[in-house]
């Protein structure tokens, strides 16, 4: 929408790259912190439907509002609402009713958003240029009113796990099984294993999975976003360039469909060394090689591979190392976070300092060396944590219930 909306307005394009883009990113980690909060404090339903509201609203309120900063207020509101309930909302889901595949969950959330923007993309393109830009925001708003806000009433819940009878066994996939025990509606979450979100913003754990995953995203995002002035500084057309694009993206679909069951057979986060690494050596070929399209597939593909598993890699190892307990906010804190350093603030430094050489020689360098040391990280990334408590172990074996997984649990 920038270029219609753009010229509608007669604002420069980096005036409405700033509403329509960087003040939503900017304001991600507070807002997804915030909906993650709400989603354990009352419940899911309810955030989602109010989120849905607030997000179809303000995209009907955009075919009235006039050329002024209440655009910028618009899509803020917007971007806020789609945010907490797609990401927020759907990976909160995923985690509490299918423990077991929280891998393969998390993966077809991000494959079907890939596939939808694939459709959604030459269709906005058409209804802009045979309509107007207004009314594709209101017709998006109405299907979100119309179609999104029912559905989540009607079909949205949170399982309930408690024992209808002395020695019944939860509900399947319902959570771990000492949630059996747990009052159900939004108060659950306070009894649900899992460390709270200041103890787990304070853990070496949470820290090192920042880093391994800010690094390979941040640098994979700086090829993507600058890759015709960067291949074509080393011999490469902008056709060849072009279709290396389109192999990323397909394979970031395919990182997409194998990093869920990978991460749900693994007995430790080291399962997730490979995508790290397959960033380390995309790196390798990108820094060392010129002109060689071949290798410039390879490089790419090793790199849409891991941007495709990072979307499942991220929540997954934050519930296996944190559990349920604050699960919400911790994860919209991390999106958030990742959203602002990787996808708008690494690219941004990478740009300036190739302005500044005059060539992405030394840049690209220096982004080998982080590659390494974040790769490195990875592979001694820390044990999930211990099966159970004694007092989780009593609690079972009170209520006949068989002990979890030690490979699923989430305690500290």
């Amino acid at each position: 929408m920038l270029a219609p909306v753009s010229e509608d307005f007669g604002w420069s394009q980096s005036q409405t790259v700033l509403l329509m883009s960087s003040l939503p990113l900017f304001s991600s980690p507070f807002v997804l912190t915030f909906g993650g909060y709400l989603v354990d404090k009352v419940s899911m339903r309810t955030v989602a439907v109010w989120s849905s509201l607030i997000y179809g609203v303000a995209f009907c309120l955009m075919m009235v509002v006039p050329a002024s900063a209440l655009f910028g207020v618009l899509a803020v509101v917007a971007l806020a609402g789609s945010q907490v309930c797609a990401q927020v909302v759907g990976f909160k889901t995923v985690s509490i009713w299918f423990p077991r595949h929280r891998g393969v969950g998390f993966s077809l959330i991000s494959a079907v958003a890939s596939l939808s923007s694939a459709v959604y993309s030459p269709l906005f393109e058409w209804s802009t240029s045979s309509f107007s830009w207004r009314y594709t925001y209101l017709v998006l708003g109405l299907c979100v009113l119309v179609l999104c806000v029912p559905a989540q009433i009607v079909l949205l819940s949170q399982p309930d796990a408690t024992p209808s009878a002395p020695g019944a066994r939860p509900v399947p996939d319902s959570g771990p099984v000492i949630e059996a025990s747990a009052p159900a509606g939004p108060q659950k979450h306070r009894n649900a294993p899992g460390v709270p979100l200041a103890a787990a913003l304070r853990s070496r754990a949470w820290l090192l999975l920042m880093l391994i995953i800010l690094v390979p995203t941040g640098v994979t995002m700086s090829v993507r976003t600058l890759g015709v002035d960067l291949f074509g500084e080393r011999g490469y057309g902008s056709g060849t360039v072009s279709l290396a694009l389109s192999v990323f993206w397909l394979a970031s679909f395919a990182g997409q469909c194998v990093a869920g069951p990978v991460m749900d057979r693994s007995k430790s986060a080291r399962a997730a060394f490979p995508f790290f690494a397959s960033v380390l050596l995309g790196m390798l070929i990108v820094t060392t090689t010129h002109g060689t399209t071949w290798l410039l597939f390879v490089a790419l593909a090793l790199l849409g591979g891991f941007q495709g598993a990072e979307y499942t890699i991220a929540p997954y190892l934050l519930g296996r190392y944190f559990g349920d307990r604050s699960f919400a906010p911790l994860l919209g804190l991390t999106l958030g976070i990742t959203g602002v350093v990787a996808f708008g603030t690494i690219p941004f430094l990478v740009q300036v300092a190739v302005e500044q050489a005059g060539t992405y020689d030394g840049v690209l360098l220096v982004m080998l060396v982080a590659i390494v040391i974040a790769t490195a990280v990875a592979f001694f990334m820390p044990r999930y944590p211990e099966p159970e408590t004694e007092a989780a172990k009593e609690l079972t074996a009170d209520r006949d219930v068989p002990a979890p997984d030690p490979g699923r649990s989430a305690h500290p």
